[in-house]
């Protein structure tokens, strides 16, 4: 009789790198929460992992894409696209930037 859901098993190596990818989003996130940017692209995590280099071109190519949609985007509406942020102190700061995903 099969499981309902089978869970992976994971060697050393795809732990310690799932932990290296936790880490890295969480620091981005709060560096982006202190240092807000007026545009925010993100390239999605699906579309490569940290050592596909071999990707590199696919890559770059998705990120063009999404940078051309928005640059495009914020060209058209400026800063517009998103709600109020606040400092770290909580005094009000500049909308949040936009996020366009792919």
């Amino acid at each position: 009789m099969a499981r309902a859901a089978e869970i992976p098993k994971l060697g050393s190596f795809e732990v310690m790198n799932r932990t290296i990818d936790i880490a890295q989003a969480a620091l981005a996130r709060h560096t982006l929460a202190v240092y807000p940017p007026d545009l925010l692209i993100e390239v999605p995590r699906s579309v490569c992992r940290s050592l596909d280099f071999h990707r590199a071109l696919e890559v770059i190519d998705v990120g063009r894409a999404l940078a051309n949609r928005a640059l495009d985007a914020f060209e058209v509406g400026g800063e517009a696209g998103g709600e109020a942020g606040a400092t770290l102190d909580g005094a009000p700061d500049r909308p949040a930037p936009p996020t366009i995903e792919g």
